[in-house]
């Protein structure tokens, strides 16, 4: 069966389809993280780019916190 899009329930996702019946396969997942939007730090090591934005993050749900 091939399948494009499927809608999965709740907040599931569908990764794939098996037949009635087929053996439960192993599978492992990696991520992987891509950065394609270079132009706001530019020659800024990664980790201290997302230390940055971590900053910037928690300084803004700060403002929301109630005193």
């Amino acid at each position: 069966m091939s399948v494009a899009w499927i809608r999965g329930e709740g907040p599931e996702t569908v990764l794939g389809l098996l037949a009635k019946g087929a053996p439960q396969p192993h599978i492992e997942l990696s991520m992987q993280i891509s950065f394609n939007e270079t132009s706001y730090l530019p020659g800024t090591n990664i980790v201290v780019a997302l230390n940055k934005f971590a900053a910037l993050a928690s300084s803004i749900i700060q403002k929301f916190e109630l005193p």
